[in-house]
């Protein structure tokens, strides 16, 4: 990912998640992207930041 105020996700990063993603789809696989290890950076901050998490 890269720095703010952007925070944009490599697109070649992305490219990969969606083919991995089809490729499963196409197998009659449910898909579930967990995304856990990344939210507790930011989630923490939920109850006292509540707007700025949302956005």
């Amino acid at each position: 990912m890269g720095g703010a105020p952007d925070y944009t996700v490599d697109p070649a990063w992305m490219d990969r998640v969606q083919q991995v993603v089809d490729w499963s789809l196409e197998e009659g696989l449910y898909v579930m992207i967990n995304v856990h290890h990344d939210a507790w950076m930011w989630l923490r901050t939920m109850p006292t930041n509540h707007d700025e998490v949302l956005a």
